[in-house]
Order: C-alpha cells, then structure tokens, then sequence
C-alpha cells in the first residue's frame, strides 16, 4: 500500500501535526519515513538557510522511530516545486503536506497545498486538525476509475487503522427534478438518498460489510461542497478522495475537486492519485 512517505515541513505550528500524521501512517503501513524542509527567499546566504533547515530537521526526526526514519533534505526554491520533485526523485508513494489558514487572494492565486495536489504525480495527504490514526475515514465515490482507487485504498486503510468507512455517493442529478420523479419521491434529499443507496449496493463486494458505516449522497455540480458538509456531519478523522494527474485547463481555471476538498475541508483529506507513475510508464 504506502512504502515510503515523504513528510514537508515547514515552521509553522502545525507542522507537528503533519509530522505525527506522517508517523502514524508510516506506523501503520510499515512504511519508511524522509523528512524535507524547504526554504523559500530571505536574506540569509542559501547555505545559512539551507544550515538552519537542516538543524530543524534534526529537531523533527527525535520525533520518528527509528526504524522508520529513511532520511533528512533540506531544499531552497518554490515550495511545491521542491515538494514534487523530492516526491519523485525519492519514489515516495505518499506526500504528507500541512494546510494554512489562506486568504481569499491566495485561494485565488493558488496554494501551495492546491499546488501539490494538482501537480504532484503521487498520493498526498493534507493535514488539517490531525488528533490520531483515522478512526472515521469518508470516501468520495462515483463511477470514475479514479473514485475506485480511492476506496480501494481507503478501504485498506481502514482495515490497518481498525476504522469505519462511510461512503459518500456523488450523484449526476438535475438542478430541476421533472414533476413526475417529484410525485415519487417527496423531496430532493430523498431522492438523493435514494440513488446513493443504489449506487452503494453496487459497491458492496468492493466494501466489507464490517467497515461500512452509512452512506451519503451529493450532486456532481458541486461536489466538493457536499463532501466538505459530509466530513463535518460524519465527523471524519479523514476524507479520502480521488484525483487523476493530468487536469485540463478549466482545472487549472477552477480547480480541481480534489483541490477544492483539500483547500475547504475543516480536516485532513487524502487525495489518491490515479494512474500510477508506474501506470503511466507503460
């Protein structure tokens, strides 16, 4: 499942809790542990930051078990750039990255975190408000490829962590519902529900009964809205979602769902990348 995590941190508060998501998963899944720390501008020389980095990092790996600590890198540039290519010149399978409290001209600009998760070719998690090894995990579903690999995966963390999964169902429905769909169902939601439990029965073989734990349901217009409404009524310790590597240019424009789930979502969200690097070599 995960081999190697790559952990970015920064010197932020919430750093740590980036640092103890990366430990709890690498803890989990057996998986190895490197540590990068990247410097942006200032007016030190770059070996003076690059030196305070590495120090800070030396800080950060008191933290990690040894037996899952890979290695320390210290970077100066752009951030998401440092951040991507270190996640594939190390062959990381999963990049842990911490979500800041933005601004609407940085939202529209783009993140940092937005930035990773729309180029960066492995799976990223973006912490947010991290308290332990996810217990409730939500998993956006529909018909894309991408949407399988991502239950796939959280269906087998949640086997590792001993947590329960709850499906979120997103739905291509009609702004306007025609009178006669309307005279059967008595309202929108029910309606919704209604599909969803279609859909989700579809998906039980892919889903073991011991792990599931409800389902819910949301329009394909907006669907990072009702799977950031989903998290917090559920109370998800994770959102998991899917995402392909390559985006369009009304991606680019809008965002992809993915990213607006990691930039919105008051927790951490894990955003399985589909295909593969592996995949894509082929």
């Amino acid at each position: 499942m995960v081999r190697h995590i790559v952990a970015a941190l920064d010197s932020s508060p919430g750093t740590f809790e980036v640092l103890t998501a990366a430990v709890d998963l690498a803890t989990e899944t057996g998986a190895r542990l490197s540590l990068l720390r990247v410097v942006e501008g200032g007016a030190e020389s770059s070996e003076e930051l690059l030196s305070a980095a590495r120090a800070d990092l030396h800080q950060f790996a008191r933290e990690v078990p040894a037996a899952r600590l890979e290695r320390l890198c210290a970077a100066k540039g752009v951030a998401w750039e440092e951040i991507c290519a270190a996640a594939s010149t190390y062959d990381a399978d999963l990049v842990a990255i911490g979500a800041h409290h933005y601004g609407p001209i940085e939202r529209v600009l783009g993140t940092t975190t937005a930035k990773v998760v729309n180029h960066c070719d492995r799976t990223v998690l973006v912490v947010r408000g991290w308290r332990r090894a996810p217990q409730r995990i939500l998993v956006a579903a529909d018909d894309s490829e991408c949407a399988v690999v991502a239950r796939e995966y959280a269906t087998e963390l949640a086997h590792r962590s001993g947590a329960k999964l709850r499906v979120i169902c997103i739905l291509d429905m009609p702004a306007i519902l025609p009178s006669d769909l309307l005279a059967t169902y008595a309202t929108v939601e029910t309606t919704l529900g209604e599909e969803a439990a279609a859909v989700l029965r579809g998906q039980e073989r892919l889903i073991p009964l011991e792990l599931r734990d409800g389902v819910s349901a949301g329009n394909a217009a907006t669907p990072w809205l009702p799977i950031c409404a989903a998290a917090r009524d559920y109370d998800a310790d994770l959102v998991v979602v899917g995402s392909h590597h390559k985006h369009g240019l009304s991606d680019t424009l809008f965002g992809t769902t993915a990213a607006n789930v990691a930039n919105l979502a008051d927790r951490s969200v894990l955003v399985v990348r589909h295909p593969w690097p592996s995949d894509e070599a082929h």
